[in-house]
């Protein structure tokens, strides 16, 4: 990575400042600010209404609207959570304690109690994450007006002016944290490649990654390790090198048990409420819930609200945000440390193309210093933008508000909630367990974004595409591996590695590419 008008090169070592992922992370920032202050001036309109903006709508319209905000807010928070786990990564690496390029934004801290980065700001930007998701199933409020006697309700939707603006205000706090973090930390590349970002933190001139010479065969499991040795068949996963994977996926895995507990008893509960009122006891395995009270729905309903003489009392919708959030925090903090694994997967893969014919660079492999093509150049990423809002939506069916009678809760849609995380967890679980083998890069040492792995197994930077193998074999037979700008040969099995970075008189050397 070299000499060119898009390189910054600092200490003789060249990276993409990220100029693109930049302007791409203000602009989502810009929308984000635009998306919650029209939610709010809409919210506070409807408010001076009279809040008596109803839509004629069946369940399945209103539940398919409510998907749709859910990938507003999905989109809206994920352009926010970039530009918040990039100052992050950089405020860590301000103070020394960057390990990864991937970082979970809500449970890691920076020094500083107040600082934008620090305890009291990131445990801040995970409620209102929560909130976010939360306050979006009290937007749109399932209603049914009883008409003439003896005539069938119409079922409407109504838009709570209350929901709008909740929603609206977090996104801007979020904003503004995010905002504040861009204004007050030192970012030298906004890339979300790894190569750029471990090239730019060996080059910082304060808190600087230091080369550790010696260690060109060894992953980044291999912290306790020290001496040569031989290059593995095969690579272990992240599931076996990193530990906080593996927490991650029992998380992600516990909330299926919780799911089915809660499911199961609300299922339990309802059948014993018909039973003793000589209901009609039959379960309606739809996917989409009626607002229809108990005793006049065949669907599974438990109704935790308010008297029909209150339409949406605002302390009703409070109780309700309330209890919302506090059942939904645990999944949305599940699906976002889920990112970590993804991220890391990602990073790994676009080390690995480093022993390729085509090379590797942060322009190729998983969208590198783009962030709007990391999301969607990448099976893994792609997945997890598809499982957020999918599953927040049909936990919001699975909790519904009627404004007429409160809190419902279905149980059959907890249960189709519940499956969505089994699947979820399953497709975590893939990602993480995948270890690396044959031509899958099999031979060469792993790092998942390790800043320090990385900056110990690259020995030249360069410019454009960057490939790794065996460079020279040094005194006693130990040999070198490292990068070159040029196509390198593979490590040699059974050699051994640790070599110097300097090969003698004499020694196969590979020469640098000259760059135009």
């Amino acid at each position: 990575m070299g000499a060119g008008k898009y390189y910054t090169i600092r200490n003789g070592i060249s990276y993409d400042p990220g100029s693109s992922a930049r302007i791409l992370a203000f602009i989502g920032l810009a929308v984000s600010a635009l998306v919650g202050t029209v939610l709010i001036v809409g919210g506070v309109l409807l408010a001076r209404r009279g809040d008596n903006t109803h839509v004629n709508t069946t369940s399945l319209v209103r539940s398919l609207a409510g998907l749709a905000l859910n990938l507003l807010v999905t989109i809206c928070t994920e352009s926010i959570g970039f530009v918040h786990s990039t100052t992050l990564k950089w405020s860590l690496q301000d103070q020394g304690n960057l390990d990864f390029n991937a970082n979970v934004r809500v449970f890691r801290f920076a020094r500083g109690f107040f600082s934008p980065n620090g305890p009291i700001a990131n445990i801040l930007m995970g409620i209102l994450l929560i909130i976010s998701y939360a306050s979006s199933s009290i937007a749109l409020l399932g209603n049914l007006n009883q008409g003439a006697l003896l005539s069938p309700a119409v079922e409407t939707t109504r838009v709570s002016s209350f929901g709008l603006i909740v929603l609206g205000s977090v996104l801007v706090a979020q904003f503004l944290l995010a905002a504040l973090g861009a204004l007050t930390t030192h970012v030298p590349t906004w890339s979300t490649s790894p190569l750029d970002v471990a090239a730019a933190a060996q080059s910082e001139a304060i808190g600087a990654v230091q080369h550790q010479h010696g260690r060109c065969m060894r992953s980044v499991g291999d912290d306790s390790l020290d001496g040569p040795t031989q290059p593995r068949l095969s690579q272990p996963s992240a599931w076996r090198c990193i530990p906080h994977v593996r927490h991650i996926v029992y998380l992600t895995w516990a909330l299926v048990p919780l799911g089915l507990l809660w499911g199961g008893i609300s299922l339990g509960v309802y059948i014993h409420q018909r039973s003793a009122s000589g209901s009609d006891r039959s379960i309606n395995w739809s996917l989409v819930p009626s607002s229809s009270p108990t005793h006049t729905s065949p669907f599974l309903t438990l109704n935790l609200g308010w008297t029909p003489a209150a339409e949406a009392p605002l302390l009703g919708l409070v109780w309700a945000l309330f209890l919302i959030s506090l059942s939904q925090g645990l999944l949305t903090l599940g699906l976002h440390a889920a990112e970590l694994v993804i991220n890391l997967y990602l990073d790994e893969c676009l080390w690995k193309l480093s022993t390729t014919t085509s090379g590797t660079s942060s322009d190729v492999g998983s969208g590198g210093r783009n962030p709007l093509k990391s999301v969607l150049g990448s099976w893994p990423s792609l997945g997890l933008l598809i499982f957020k809002p999918l599953i927040h939506w049909l936990f919001g069916l699975g909790l519904t508000i009627s404004t007429t009678i409160g809190l419902q809760i279905h149980p059959v849609q907890i249960l189709y909630t519940t499956a969505s995380i089994v699947v979820f967890a399953g497709f975590t679980t893939l990602v993480a367990t995948r270890g690396w083998s044959g031509k899958r890069g099999g031979m060469q040492p792993v790092a998942y974004g390790h800043i320090q792995t990385l900056v110990n197994l690259i020995d030249e930077w360069n410019a454009g595409t960057m490939w790794w193998g065996h460079k020279w074999e040094g005194e006693g037979g130990v040999c070198h591996a490292g990068t070159s700008g040029e196509i390198l040969p593979g490590v040699r099995v059974g050699a051994w590695y640790a070599g110097k970075e300097k090969g003698k008189k004499g020694d196969l050397m590979v020469r640098k590419r000259s760059h135009q």
